[in-house]
């Protein structure tokens, strides 16, 4: 049996206890999320895997692995000038635009004709791009058996 506190003992859905275990959880949730988002889109792991998704698709004779230096460039930077690509690729006028245009039709790229071009993720593309987005784990690592204190907190509030 529960000890009581008085007439506000902390028992009903608008109680201080309730209101502090909401927001542990909330807090809990919103740490979570943050450390994911925080894996997922590092440079490092990005550039990694933004690479393997080029050696896969080449690997298939869908892209050329030349590209991988373009879209390297492009997620590191933002965007890539339209007038060092050739350099880049080292390759002819024609068959660098070739390329870009390889990568634009995929939805990797994207800029207007003038406009640098810069990296884009297209939804067909998002499962090796960003690996277990919807799974519990970030990429390999599960953070709430790194974290507890956060497994703890992210339970529900219990039932009445």
């Amino acid at each position: 049996m529960r000890r009581l506190r008085g007439g506000l003992d902390g028992r009903g859905l608008l109680s201080d206890g309730r209101l502090a275990e909401f927001v542990r959880f909330f807090l809990a949730a919103s740490l979570d999320q943050v450390l994911f988002m925080t894996a997922l889109l590092s440079p490092e792991a990005l550039t990694s895997r933004v690479r393997a998704h080029v050696a896969a698709e080449a690997a298939l004779g869908h892209l050329d692995p030349r590209v991988v230096t373009v879209l390297e460039r492009a997620v590191l930077a933002g965007e890539v000038p339209r007038g060092v690509v050739q350099g880049m690729l080292g390759t002819g006028d024609r068959q660098a635009r070739r390329l870009i245009a390889a990568l634009v039709e995929r939805g990797l790229l994207v800029g207007a004709t003038d406009a640098p071009l810069r990296i884009a993720f297209p939804l067909g593309e998002s499962e090796r791009l960003f690996p277990n987005l919807w799974a519990p784990n970030v990429l390999g690592v599960d953070v709430l058996a790194a974290r507890p204190d956060l497994a703890t907190a992210l339970q529900p509030p219990a039932a009445l």
